[in-house]
């Protein structure tokens, strides 16, 4: 369960971005996760929520917004949206291709509150 080790990360990309803005309450994060990077969003949110208890980030908001994969053909070079259950290209059939997103895993936002 990998997702324990992101939430780790999420919560310290949080904590530097809360002690550098003076902000004192987490209330939202929102997140991309690219659809190849294999991330179960509950499960992330699950493993968020347990490691958010008892600090101030407990009880904000995990906003999950899932990039789509897009891919360019090594063939014929043209770029298209991939399914994860077939990758091949709609335009030639080749199955050599390059990631050009789907596998980024980015915080897009922190929202807080500063009180005191």
């Amino acid at each position: 369960m990998h997702e324990v080790g992101i939430a780790d990360s999420i919560m310290g990309i949080t904590k530097d971005v809360a002690r550098e803005n003076g902000l004192t309450r987490i209330t939202n994060i929102t997140i991309q996760i690219g659809q190849f990077t294999a991330i179960e969003a509950d499960a992330l949110d699950f493993a968020f929520q347990l490691m958010t208890k008892d600090t101030p980030v407990e009880g904000a908001e995990l906003v999950i917004e899932k990039t789509p994969l897009l891919l360019r053909c090594k063939k014929c070079e043209g770029e298209y949206s991939g399914e994860i259950d077939n990758l091949s290209c709609p335009l030639c059939g080749a199955e050599d291709y390059m990631i050009l997103q789907g596998r980024e895993m980015v915080v897009k936002s922190i929202s807080g509150e500063k009180i005191g």
